[in-house]
């Protein structure tokens, strides 16, 4: 058998998603069949048996597989193809090793590559998301109480495991951190100045109601703190609001990933060369293009909403209350002029 299967480390959701994406991107274009990682092994208290499934057929799989002959693509022999995407990268390695025919076990692993590599995963870990139990009957009972006209703005608090900062000045390029809960209030009360009560606000944190209180009582989001094993709706609503408000966390990097639409970064998290904020070191020469489109803002504390997020966040308001056009959900259009 010609298999694929991802190595997970019982990591967060968001670091296990990253070698499974590798996974399908090498699978598709490899002519291997994926076979689904093993879920239950993990310690968070989202893996388990009832939540993240292996079908028996892929556990039978991933046993058979410890059998035969297992390559392991490492980080070393992905940037000796010079090749970005993950996928092609996975073929060119596979062709000039000469494992194109014959039993083989290939394994994806880690977090490098970035999610440039991985950007044909995208619809495979949605429908992976969705498939896991509880996942849909969550997303239905916060989207069912949203306002279909106004702006979602999800925000997304992560506290849990994360530390806080040891001192009053964020080092850029930290990780693991709690961002300062000010932060967050205060994005929310730009978005608030700018749109009023066209703006309708979605908690998804794994702290506490007591932990979000300040942000609870002054924006009166939904929320879905506590609720029970919420991590994969909790990820696409993120995704699927109109404003992420992300924290430092590979959680909300996947909920942006997956996203088209804007988000806000904490900006001293940030790392800073001349004009230039970045996450992660850009290719050399790289510069941001003045007045250009742009998805990602990076936001002080006390700050305005910038202009260009404001504009964007205007257009997108627009397009939910041009409902009455939807041809499709029984609107109208007026006749082309002649």
């Amino acid at each position: 058998m010609r298999l694929c299967i991802p190595v997970t480390q019982h990591f967060g959701l968001g670091n296990e998603l990253i070698p499974i994406a590798k996974a399908f991107c090498a699978a598709q274009e490899c002519g291997l069949r994926l076979v689904c990682p093993e879920w239950a092994r993990a310690d968070r208290k989202y893996h388990h048996e009832r939540y993240f499934p292996a079908p028996w057929k892929d556990r039978l799989l991933a046993r058979y597989g410890r059998l035969q002959r297992r390559v392991t693509f490492s980080e070393a022999d992905y940037r000796a193809t010079g090749v970005v995407d993950y996928g092609q990268a996975a073929r060119a390695f596979v062709e000039s090793k000469g494992l194109t025919t014959g039993p083989l076990t290939f394994c994806t692993e880690g977090m490098w590559g970035g999610f440039e590599s991985i950007v044909n995963s995208r619809l495979y870990i949605r429908s992976l998301l969705l498939q896991m139990p509880f996942t849909l009957s969550n997303y239905h009972t916060v989207v069912r109480q949203l306002d279909p006209v106004k702006l979602t703005v999800a925000v997304h608090v992560r506290l849990g495991d994360f530390a806080p900062a040891s001192g009053p000045e964020w080092k850029p390029g930290a990780w693991n951190m709690r961002l300062p809960l000010e932060w967050y209030e205060s994005v929310c009360a730009a978005v608030a100045a700018a749109f009023g009560p066209r703006a309708q606000f979605v908690l998804c944190s794994d702290g506490t109601v007591e932990e979000c209180d300040r942000l609870i009582r002054r924006f009166q989001p939904i929320h879905t703190i506590g609720r029970p094993l919420s991590s994969c709706s909790d990820m696409l609503l993120m995704a699927d609001a109109d404003l992420l408000v992300c924290s430092i966390s590979s959680f909300s990097f996947w909920a942006a990933f997956l996203s088209e639409r804007p988000y806000v970064m904490y900006a001293p998290a940030m790392q800073r060369e001349g004009n230039r904020l970045f996450l992660w070191q850009p290719p050399a020469g790289a510069e941001p293009a003045p007045g250009g489109w742009q998805r990602g803002f990076a936001m002080e504390k006390e700050s305005r909403l910038p202009e260009a997020l404001k504009a964007t966040l205007e257009r997108r308001l627009a397009e939910k209350l041009a409902r009455p056009r939807d041809l499709v959900l029984g609107g109208c259009v007026p006749v082309a002029a002649q």
